[in-house]
């Protein structure tokens, strides 16, 4: 279950996480699992608040708010470890479709994260499966569009999901199966879910965050902003 905090709290989080993303940033570290169930909350009085309230399910879609607190890995830019732990929902594009690595995997997880706690939904809802990332790619290219011809190629599975002109006829996971019809599904952009979701905020606000998120989303990592840049947009009440 999906939960969308206060207004003023979620801008407290993001401004924070931002904050500890630029320092460690600063210093050559990457976080390497920023999520939700690795946000940790301070509670006054924790003696008051029974014990079972306390407690938390387990949620196994990647990057859900509900997810329990996991372990942290942060490490150095310059020694990366080789299999990425981030949940798939929240992993980078080139990550994903190249394994490539670079300092800017934590700003885009952060991006993904950004969306989540405004709407209260996530961006890229992805389960566990066997087909998970071509679960990801498709909602990835329906959310953000079309990618890169240097990315699109890295996509062995494309061709059960796309023409030759790179148009999307079938959604259905796996591609089509003998004498089936292709599978097609509505298709929303970021800006339509976000709208649909109906964030509390103004309309010239709510332009602004779609903006923000667009900038921190860029499938070029080289055009993403820092955590630093990203601190001096965030909206502030």
């Amino acid at each position: 279950m999906n939960v969308r905090y206060p207004l003023w709290m979620t801008k407290s989080i993001l401004k924070q996480s931002l904050q500890g993303l630029a320092f460690l940033h600063r210093n050559g570290i990457a976080h390497g699992d920023l999520q939700p169930g690795n946000m940790l909350f301070a509670l006054n009085n924790i003696d008051s608040i029974p014990e079972d309230l306390l407690r938390q399910e387990e949620d196994v879609e990647a990057g859900s708010i509900s997810a329990p607190v996991q372990r942290l890995d942060a490490y150095f830019f310059t020694d990366p470890p080789k299999r990425p732990i981030t949940p798939v929902g929240l992993r980078a594009t080139e990550l994903i479709l190249t394994g490539a690595v670079n300092d800017t995997l934590d700003v885009w997880s952060f991006g993904c994260i950004f969306f989540e706690l405004i709407t209260g939904e996530q961006l890229f809802c992805v389960p566990y499966s066997e087909m998970e990332d071509d679960d990801y790619y498709l909602s990835l290219t329906t959310q953000l569009g079309s990618l890169p011809d240097e990315l699109f190629k890295h996509r062995r599975t494309s061709s059960l999901y796309f023409t030759h002109e790179r148009k999307l006829f079938n959604c259905q996971l796996g591609g089509v199966a003998p004498g089936k019809e292709p599978l097609m599904l509505e298709q929303e952009s970021m800006e339509e879910s976000f709208d649909r979701a109906a964030p509390d905020l103004g309309e010239e606000e709510a332009r602004k965050v779609k903006a923000l998120i667009r900038w921190i989303l860029q499938y070029e990592p080289a055009k993403r902003p820092s955590a630093a840049e990203i601190l001096s947009e965030v909206p502030r009440d």
